[in-house]
């Protein structure tokens, strides 16, 4: 009898793999008698098939690449796709020849991957044309095979006969068992350590190996739990060196006299000078603060002091209300990029020269959380777009874009570990519940050449008096004292 909904419905897999004809007879029997019975895991699966039906035609138009079991390959077979195969070995490469009666390119990595980190698949269309990287291909170390169907409607697009296509499997991560080889090892910023990354970086270390801590303990601590930098100061078992002294240089450079000033307690110093490279600009009213931060970074501090908007940073202690990232970056997008060509993704238009930051790791394109770089090509037909960091143009498509966001202001715990040229710095009473010491102090160290603050003196003194952070309890310091 046919009912509405269904109490104990087949799982999305095992409609998947009867679909695919993967089920032995038994468990095949078994889901036909249930689909019989019931209307709802019919309709699941009919909805399955138009969604195949789907993939499959994205797939044959080449628009995206997959990973793929060998016996969903023989099944496009037997339905008349025409495909290209081809074998390699980790490491290998292969020239391909894609004609035009190929339906599909097909590439077999059979060999033992259950050390494997990574499968990475790459293209080179031998015309002078940047490589084509795919993301991290996922694979099952069990079958001791990976099946890719890579993308290939650029290639046909580029006029080239011929491709060159590399599926590298990459090993572990350095680990006890395949220990670093080093015989000194120095971890910058370390402050930004957590005690999982702590754990796996020593634990990849051979016991001859020395290990070298250079960071700023009173920096925010590590997105992630603990403090490991402060706890293997705090635990005394280890040689300690402090940088405290300002020497002559650097005491002229008001930005490295107030960052001690800030670290110490103090209210930093707000005197005139021709020269000075430190600015606090008052203003209580947070709508006309954030006007007056759009003004800084898109024409008084260019015209001033000869910088590209891009080379100012701005930071916020938070990414809500007026004065956060959020509502700065609309507001310096609209200022600076009016007009010009854009993409638009959800809720967000990305523009030819907008700055934009990468917002997790992407190891295919090389470019890291919290990397910065300008938007300076867009691709309307290849659905792609070039984003310039540094000196190095690197390719997005469309669909890659939730990696990058708008990055003409960003929240200070972003920052961790980056300089700029310049930073202005909003600071208010309408972030009152993240007004620290450590966020104000690792805000003002962030920049090289400039800071200013827009704000209240109110806010500015809550931050500097607030020495309070919460309390990371690892036991880390305890263990390294106890030996």
């Amino acid at each position: 009898m046919s009912r509405p909904d269904c109490s104990a419905p087949i799982a999305p897999d095992a409609l998947l793999a009867y679909w695919l004809g993967e089920l032995d007879e038994a468990s095949a029997d078994s889901v036909e008698e249930h689909l019989f019975r019931c209307d709802a895991c019919g309709a699941r699966l009919r909805e399955l098939i138009l969604l195949g039906g789907a993939v499959r035609k994205a797939l044959l138009k080449g628009e995206f690449g997959t990973v793929v079991t060998p016996s969903f390959a023989r099944r496009l077979q037997a339905a008349g796709v025409r495909i290209r195969e081809y074998h390699l070995e980790p490491g290998g490469s292969v020239n391909c020849t894609i004609t035009p009666e190929d339906d599909l390119v097909i590439s077999h990595l059979r060999v033992a991957i259950d050390d494997a980190r990574q499968i990475d698949l790459i293209f080179d269309v031998g015309d002078g044309s940047p490589e084509h990287r795919s993301r991290h291909v996922a694979f099952n170390a069990s079958t001791g095979e990976v099946t890719v169907i890579p993308p290939v409607a650029w290639v046909r697009k580029s006029g080239a006969a011929r491709q060159r296509m590399r599926l590298m499997a990459v090993d572990n991560e350095p680990s006890a068992a395949r220990p670093l080889e080093a015989d000194v090892l120095i971890v910058d910023e370390a402050s930004m350590v957590d005690v999982r990354l702590g754990a796996d970086l020593v634990g990849a270390l051979p016991a001859s190996t020395r290990l070298v801590l250079v960071g700023d303990v009173d920096q925010l601590p590590s997105v992630g739990p603990g403090t490991v930098l402060a706890d293997v100061i705090a635990s005394g078992a280890v040689p300690v060196v402090r940088l405290t002294e300002i020497f002559r240089q650097a005491a002229q450079s008001l930005i490295v006299v107030n960052a001690h000033r800030i670290h110490d307690g103090d209210m930093p110093e707000l005197g005139a000078g021709a020269e000075r490279d430190f600015f606090f600009l008052e203003e209580d009213d947070p709508a006309r603060a954030a006007a007056l931060i759009r003004d800084l970074v898109s024409t008084r501090l260019p015209r001033k002091y000869g910088l590209q908007p891009h080379e100012i940073q701005v930071l916020s202690p938070m990414h809500r209300g007026e004065l956060g990232a959020g509502n700065l970056n609309a507001l310096l997008q609209e200022a600076l990029t009016t007009g010009a060509q854009g993409v638009e993704r959800g809720a967000r238009n990305l523009r030819i020269g907008d700055k934009v930051m990468q917002v997790r790791n992407d190891y295919d394109k090389e470019v890291w959380n919290g990397d910065c770089g300008v938007i300076e090509r867009i691709d309307t037909e290849n659905e792609a777009l070039t984003i310039r960091f540094d000196d190095r143009p690197v390719e997005y498509g469309y669909d890659e874009l939730d990696t990058v966001a708008l990055a003409y202001a960003a929240t200070v715990h972003k920052s961790q570990g980056s300089e700029y040229a310049a930073v202005v710095i909003p600071i208010h009473t309408q972030h009152y519940v993240m007004l620290q010491r450590n966020l104000l102090y690792t805000a003002v160290t962030r920049g090289k050449r400039l800071v200013v603050l827009v704000g209240t003196r109110k806010a500015l003194s809550l931050a500097v008096r607030n020495a309070d952070v919460a309390a990371r309890c690892s036991g880390l310091a305890a263990r390294l004292r106890a030996g």
